[in-house]
């Protein structure tokens, strides 16, 4: 899976850019302060280290967001002042074209800009957190001879990983519906931002796309389980008894395949990689690691397609039919096996290219037994025709069981637009805080 680069930040008080005019919130200021350099602490030391616990960026992030939430709804109702109507923030931008481990930092201007690259790292957080989970589980579901209750548990953190990847979906829709499109209208009152990736609103719709694809996909493991030993232990027709049904399979990587299609040209609109759309000056460039680590993931999601509509084919009598899907799918998988030699590392932290070989390797293994099983079929038995690929069905409508889960943070109305904590000191005020937003405290 695919391990995200966390940005890192600069240093910012916000006492030094925000006049407190009633003089009631330099508390609470020093607490937002405190709160941001925790951030920039994190991700410093992660970027240093290299160290992949994104559950504790997680968690500071988590104590963050209420605050930055709390002093943009008072800069709005006015009960804050910006000391510059344009307030400087250094991000480093990590999907603009460059080289992922040394990604170049810009000043972005305005809370809005904050805001985004904040939920931009929230999101990275919770797809890599899935990544973690992934690895540390193996591939548990083969090992025929596990306790039930511990592959019972193994399950369950899969369904972990799916959950954490339909939030981090929720939360990329969220920057790129609402989020930069605040920036624009913000951007059009004072300073422009300099133009990267990670502001563009087709990049972030494509990330949401991609962690989508990549829940579903997991979803779809997850299918396989209760068969994954049985099949593991003989694999190829016929089908244990408890194998999912093939068509089901293949509808659901249909699915799959169109979202990781779907990002593939959002990060590749018309026949170059420039970006329109964008919040700043100039055009943005996307990675050529991250479109083509998409674009490799979109082939191996359509080269199961075609294994498991070829399965279906097989195991209905129809052998014939079985031989060309599973032909076709070979060609895509010795295809992927190809780019994925050429796929750069798209995080420091990310050592698993192996891996991803070892996947089309395993797959190419497996469809060449169901292959030579059908076509031995269908040489002594069946004597079908085996028809061209222009003759086989092109069009299957696909299914999703995932969706992003939408991240709305809790709005904070103008009389309770305080920052965190004045409820109990403020009372005299009127002024309180609802920092329940979407996901606090729901790591686990």
């Amino acid at each position: 899976m695919l391990v995200f680069e966390l940005p890192t930040t600069g240093s910012v008080s916000f006492q030094d850019i925000i006049i407190d005019p009633s003089s009631a919130y330099g508390a609470r200021l020093d607490g937002a302060s405190s709160a941001r350099a925790s951030v920039r602490a994190i991700l410093k030391e992660s970027k240093r280290s290299g160290d992949r616990d994104f559950l504790k960026v997680l968690k500071v992030l988590d104590d963050y967001l209420p605050h930055l939430y709390a002093v943009i709804a008072c800069i709005e109702s006015g009960d804050l002042v910006l000391r510059n109507p344009a307030p400087a923030f250094s991000w480093r931008s990590t999907l603009s074209s460059n080289v992922f481990n040394n990604s170049p930092r810009h000043n972005f201007y305005g809370f809005q800009s904050e805001l985004a690259f904040v939920l931009l790292t929230y999101a990275f957080s919770l797809s890599n957190t899935a990544a973690n989970e992934v690895k540390s589980l193996g591939a548990y579901e083969r090992e025929r001879h596990s306790p039930a209750d511990e592959l019972e548990a193994k399950g369950k953190r899969l369904n972990l990983a799916v959950s954490l990847l339909t939030r981090s979906s929720g939360v990329f829709s969220h920057i790129a519906d609402t989020v930069l499109v605040a920036l624009s209208k913000e951007s059009d009152r004072g300073k422009s931002n300099p133009s990267v990736a990670d502001l563009n609103k087709s990049v972030i719709q494509a990330l949401s796309k991609l962690v989508l694809a990549d829940a579903q996909m997991l979803a779809v493991r997850k299918l396989l389980s209760k068969s994954a030993a049985d099949a593991a232990f003989s694999p190829g027709p016929p089908l244990p008894s408890s194998h999912p049904k093939p068509s089901l399979l293949a509808k659901l990587l249909v699915e799959v395949s169109s979202w990781y299609q779907s990002a593939t040209g959002m990060l590749n609109p018309g026949s170059g990689s420039k970006l329109s759309g964008r919040v700043g000056n100039g055009e943005a460039e996307v990675s050529a690691d991250l479109r083509m680590y998409v674009k490799n993931e979109s082939s191996f999601a359509k080269a199961l397609v075609h294994k498991w509509s070829g399965v279906d084919r097989g195991e209905s009598g129809k052998p014939g039919e079985a031989i060309a899907y599973l032909s076709w799918a070979i060609e895509e998988l010795d295809e992927a096996k190809d780019h994925s030699r050429k796929i750069p590392t798209i995080a420091p932290q990310d050592k698993d290219r192996a891996n991803r070989k070892e996947r089309i390797a395993d797959e190419l293994a497996i469809v060449a037994l169901f292959l030579d099983t059908y076509k031995q079929e269908n040489n002594t038995i069946h004597f079908q025709k085996v028809p061209s690929r222009a003759e086989l069905s092109q069009f299957m409508s696909g299914s999703a069981v995932v969706e992003p889960k939408p991240f709305t943070p809790t709005p904070l109305a103008p009389q309770t637009a305080g920052l965190p904590g004045d409820r109990e000191d403020e009372k005299g005020k009127g002024i309180a805080t609802n920092a329940n937003y979407e996901g606090a405290g729901a790591y686990f």
